[in-house]
């Protein structure tokens, strides 16, 4: 019998899983200076202001605990912007991002979207990678809602 902590796997957020995924989120925000005032409401509250409206939030699990998150928000279109993707430092060059990542698309592709879109910063590198590494292409839709993002992707599902 294989032990759930001894391998890595995506849960629906809950309010047991919240208070890491705060920790991971604005740690990683704060480290590369990315925070904005538009990500408190949804780090603070994510199942008001991602779940309700229609959208997921993610928690990765690894030995035990939460090590990774993203969240799926839903836009009035039906599209989904995948946002807050974090990853603990610990837990860097496992894939768990990618992981995550794939598990995001799947749920918008089974929820009717027909394409996801993500805001991003240019000096995240391996983030810029990863999202061309999934098929993501660099798009210019006009001002981000959030400040510190210079980039935007999409990915056509």
């Amino acid at each position: 019998m294989t032990d759930r902590t001894d391998y890595y796997h995506i849960e629906d957020l809950t309010p047991e899983t919240h208070e890491r995924m705060k920790e991971i989120s604005y740690h990683w925000l704060k480290k590369y200076d990315v925070l904005d005032e538009e990500d408190f409401p949804v780090l603070e509250d994510p199942f008001g202001e991602v779940i309700a409206k229609g959208g997921y939030f993610f928690v990765g699990i690894a030995e035990g605990e939460v090590v990774s998150c993203a969240a799926l928000e839903k836009t009035e279109n039906g599209d989904f912007e995948i946002a807050k993707l974090a990853v603990d430092e610990r837990y860097f060059g496992r894939g768990y991002a990618v992981k995550l990542m794939e598990h995001a698309i799947k749920k918008a592709k089974e929820a009717g979207a027909r394409r996801v879109f993500l805001y991003t910063n240019s000096k995240l590198a391996p983030a810029l990678s990863l999202y061309k590494k999934l098929g993501f292409t660099q798009v210019d839709r006009g001002e981000s809602k959030y400040p510190s993002a210079d980039m935007e992707f999409e990915l056509i599902i």
